[in-house]
């Protein structure tokens, strides 16, 4: 496969960006060619660069012949561009005048920054919801607040690319019960108090209560804090006005357990570090809250159990709603919209192509057996339905050479819905996200509980690609220095005043103007 990106990656583009993201040249083989005015109903004969979802496509890939018959377009060449290398290049193809007709935006703040630059046209609304309906309507049913994630200044430069509805959803709590019996505990803990309690009963025996990735901003203790009804870097709603978490009283409240907690010795002391999944499987530490369905099953050898049972034979893990406290229950999620698509100037002049994207987009959606071919392939030959009777409610497995994740990618297969183009309708998206029914139904469970921003995406506030960085290893260090006693809980105090100071009352403000500007996340018009 080709690594290197084609030459000519602007003036007749579609660009998606992603960590390892294959990417597929398209040339169009119906209708005729034009640079300006209205191509008719195809996107013409220009090649375009077509970037979808994280697939590491091979040659001749069954999903590409699907899209090329499908749509009547043919693919130049495949090629793949990492997160690392996009944003560089993608940058420097502007400053030379290469704007891709279209693209997938690796987030909202990027969109701002390039339409403040002249780079993406505005696209109406009204034509949005008249090429694409049934797409349209589905983000006005399940994620009308993504529409924020298109809009600079008042104005419109595409529209949302949403996730299916698992990624609404949080990873698990998940416990290790075989330590939890040993320590005298008899049922996994469920509220704060209960925690607390299991934390002391494990202190005997040598073991830590939990431990989290300090260092990241957005999972570090989540559910702790979502507990406290607040989830900090996320904007959320209090009494009917947007504020970041990070900033909250509740977050102080929650502070000051974990402080407690950690001088107690129920915390991991290093639990600042990066991933304590190690320490998890090795039996140091009872629970983490970063899990999924894999870890409960043994023959998963991606798995903690798994790997558990590799030195343990007679380790167990359960799983458990995040804790009960005054706020609730809650987990950190990202949220199902992030991904705006917008268009270069010269591609909205030409009507017909623009149309034809934005049919692209509309069928992979609402054709549920177009969408199963694209996701999982051919029943029989790629995979096989266990209750043929429920169809893929009964769940899915692959066969043959697609056991392996390697081949399922090199025939353009992933775990993302629709490999090619946005997601699949949400009737079927979870189905063809998750083979198992029985997996199905633990993500329905556990990971129900997850609250995403209001906005989706933090980074949807404007003014976020110049401040949030900032403030991110502000609270990181913040609330490193208080949970492990280097610094007082009243230093959250002083902790508020720098947020703001370094641009923090600036977001809280644009948020707010944002939230009356779209009328609370209502369907944007």
């Amino acid at each position: 496969m080709n690594s290197q990106i084609p030459v000519q990656i602007g003036r007749r583009g579609f660009l998606r960006a992603g960590a390892g993201v294959a990417g597929a040249a398209l040339l169009a083989t119906a209708g005729c060619s034009s640079t300006s005015g209205d191509s008719g109903n195809s996107a013409g004969n220009a090649a375009l660069d077509y970037y979808y979802q994280p697939c590491m496509l091979g040659q001749n890939a069954f999903a590409m012949d699907l899209m090329q018959k499908t749509f009547d377009i043919k693919f130049a060449n495949v090629y793949a561009l990492s997160m690392a290398d996009y944003a560089t290049k993608f940058q420097a193809n502007l400053a030379q005048g290469k704007i891709p007709d279209a693209m997938a935006i690796n987030g909202p703040d990027m969109l701002q920054k390039f339409a403040q630059q002249g780079a993406f046209a505005e696209i109406s609304v009204d034509d949005i919801r008249q090429h694409m309906p049934k797409y349209a309507a589905g983000i006005d049913q399940h994620v009308p607040a993504a529409w924020a994630t298109c809009l600079y200044e008042g104005k419109n430069y595409g529209f949302p690319g949403i996730g299916g509805p698992n990624s609404a959803l949080s990873p698990f709590t998940e416990w290790r019960t075989d330590l939890l019996e040993k320590a005298g505990v008899s049922a996994v803990p469920d509220t704060l108090d209960e925690y607390e309690s299991a934390f002391a009963a494990l202190k005997k025996i040598g073991v830590y209560g939990m431990s989290t990735n300090g260092q990241s901003y957005a999972s570090a203790f989540m559910t702790i804090f979502g507990a406290h009804g607040v989830l900090p870097m996320q904007w959320q709603l209090f009494d009917g006005k947007v504020a970041n978490a990070a900033v909250r009283p509740e977050t102080k409240q929650a502070l000051e357990l974990l402080a407690s907690w950690y001088k107690m010795g129920y915390i991991d002391p290093e639990c600042m570090g990066p991933d304590p999944s190690p320490k998890f499987v090795a039996g140091k530490v009872c629970m983490w809250d970063y899990g999924g369905p894999a870890d409960i099953d043994p023959a998963n050898q991606s798995g903690r159990l798994y790997a558990i049972r590799q030195t343990n034979p007679k380790g167990k893990i359960a799983f458990s709603l995040p804790p009960l406290g005054p706020g609730g229950r809650g987990s950190w999620t990202y949220g199902t919209a992030g991904w705006p698509v917008t268009f270069g100037p010269q591609a909205a002049k030409d009507k017909g192509k623009l149309r034809e994207v934005l049919k692209i987009w509309d069928t992979v959606w609402s054709d549920d057996a177009l969408a199963t071919k694209l996701a999982i392939g051919t029943e029989g030959t790629m995979y096989k339905l266990p209750d043929p009777a429920k169809g893929l409610a009964g769940g899915f497995e692959w066969i043959g050479k697609y056991v392996d994740p390697v081949a399922r990618q090199a025939d353009g297969f992933n775990g993302y819905g629709s490999p090619f183009i946005g997601t699949t309708n949400w009737d079927i998206a979870s189905q063809l996200a998750q083979p198992k029914a029985s997996d199905r139904a633990l993500v329905q469970t556990y990971g129900k509980y997850g609250h995403a921003d209001v906005f989706q995406n933090p980074m949807t506030v404007p003014g976020s690609g110049e401040y949030i960085a900032a403030l991110q290893s502000l609270k990181v260090k913040a609330f490193s220095q208080i949970i492990t006693g280097a610094a007082p809980l009243s230093s959250f105090d002083g902790f508020v005043s720098q947020w703001n100071a370094q641009g923090g009352s600036k977001l809280e403000k644009a948020a707010n103007d944002l939230y009356e500007q779209t009328d609370g996340g209502k369907p944007h018009k």
